[in-house]
């Protein structure tokens, strides 16, 4: 499986925005589990597991030129947005399907990142396409931030997989998972002030 493509002038720069996703993905896990042990919603401990997955995947990934780290990354990734996913179709039965649709199809492509990608794009698609029906619904602006973050994660994961080509898409795919997760620092900051 080739590695992400990672231009000479970005070089450890990515590893620094792989290190803040992380702490942002840990503190949103940690705020879900904290409103989990007050409120004993099933729901909110299923977001706790699922950015508690999606961080440790930056993690991951923020360690250079380790192939396994890689592949450790793909699999918390789509786990973590496999729950998600599952939590916004609200079919627990789903998750499992998911899981094992996702953990086969990375087994049967020949090429890892490239099935990496389709299934994140696809779930991502879902999530916001949740997010904006809700926002629609409820016209709230910490509703329209999530669905804004996540909407920045689909196009920020499609612009990284652009840079085989282009290095500059690289750039732009980290931009646009920064600002996603400043949305979602911001709508946690609004969360908490209510």
């Amino acid at each position: 499986m080739p590695a992400l493509y990672s231009p000479e002038w970005f070089s450890g720069f990515d590893i620094l925005f792989e290190l803040f996703f992380a702490l942002i993905s840990l503190t949103i896990a940690s705020f879900a589990y904290w409103i989990y042990t007050k409120s004993d919603q099933r729901s909110v401990k299923s977001l706790s597991f699922a950015f508690l997955l999606i961080s440790l995947s930056y993690v991951a990934r923020s360690v250079p030129s380790a192939t396994i780290s890689l592949y450790a990354h793909i699999v918390l990734f789509l786990s973590g947005l496999a729950i998600l996913v599952s939590m916004t179709l609200k079919q627990k039965k789903a998750l499992c399907a998911l899981l094992a649709i996702t953990l086969a199809f990375l087994l049967l492509f020949s090429n890892t990142l490239l099935a990496y990608y389709l299934i994140s794009s696809v779930f991502l698609v879902v999530i916001s396409w949740h997010y904006i029906q809700n926002y629609l619904v409820h016209r709230q602006t910490t509703a329209l931030l999530v669905a804004l973050a996540f909407i920045f994660l689909f196009f920020g994961s499609f612009h990284v997989f652009m840079s085989v080509n282009h290095e500059i898409f690289y750039f732009i795919g980290y931009a646009l998972d920064l600002l996603a997760y400043i949305l979602i620092t911001v709508n946690l900051y609004l969360v908490l002030k209510k």
